[in-house]
């Protein structure tokens, strides 16, 4: 078993889920990893039920099996700082440090009672068939998490960018307005704007005299013809 340390337990949950992801979706068993790769049965157990890490050899075996990058499955390479807990994973890790501490007579009792719980309240639960599936189940929506905030930061991010470029054609367009010859509207213009922003501004109109340079040199081709 693998230290009850947070960033330990943080590193096995996420492995497992993502290691379980892959096998669900490329259709793959605990039997076909073993057979293929030449992993013993109780380390992919293990890996699976979130117990442990895999060793660098087995880490790339693994990768190579699903056609990934070690650090789309190992959160010990992932880009992101690999040593800070967020705010949502802290239960997570809480529960599976007091979930690990029991015995296994204890583990199971209170997996049982987990299971009355859902009955009871009439919730799905035929994803957890032994005590160990708690953590598991934990580790995949903790991992489900994690990709959705991902997701949602790149969404931002292109926002952000779609927002600065309506920004940067607006303030282009009132330049286009002017009229050239009028120094006084020209000085107002670069006075009332930011140096940052006329250099994109000239970039923006850059770009549109080259295409419509590059498109009359194509109608005028056309018409060599």
């Amino acid at each position: 078993m693998a230290k009850n340390s947070p960033q330990d337990i943080k590193n096995r949950l996420y492995f497992s889920a993502r290691l379980n992801r892959l096998m669900k979706e490329q259709g793959k068993r605990q039997i076909d990893l073993h057979n293929d790769l030449g992993i013993p049965k109780s380390t992919l157990t293990g890996y699976v039920k979130g117990r442990s890490m895999p060793n660098t050899e087995n880490l790339q075996k693994l990768a190579d099996y699903f056609k990934v990058e070690a650090s789309d499955i190992d959160p010990r390479y992932f880009v992101i700082d690999p040593d800070v807990i967020l705010k949502y994973e802290q239960p997570v890790i809480d529960f599976v440090t007091m979930f690990e501490s029991l015995s296994e007579r204890k583990q199971k009792k209170f997996f049982e009672g987990v299971i009355k719980d859902l009955e009871h309240d009439n919730l799905p639960h035929d994803f957890l068939k032994e005590p160990s599936d708690l953590v598991t189940h934990l580790g995949s929506q903790l991992d489900e998490k994690l990709r959705v905030d991902k997701e949602l930061k790149m969404l931002e991010k292109e926002n952000a960018m779609l927002e600065e470029e309506i920004r940067i054609l607006k303030i282009s367009n009132e330049y286009a307005l002017i009229d050239p010859k009028d120094t006084e509207a020209i000085n107002d213009f670069r006075n009332s704007h930011s140096e940052e922003d006329i250099i994109k501004v000239e970039e923006l109109l850059n770009k549109k005299k080259a295409t419509i340079a590059k498109q009359d040199g194509r109608k005028s081709r056309l018409y060599d013809l």
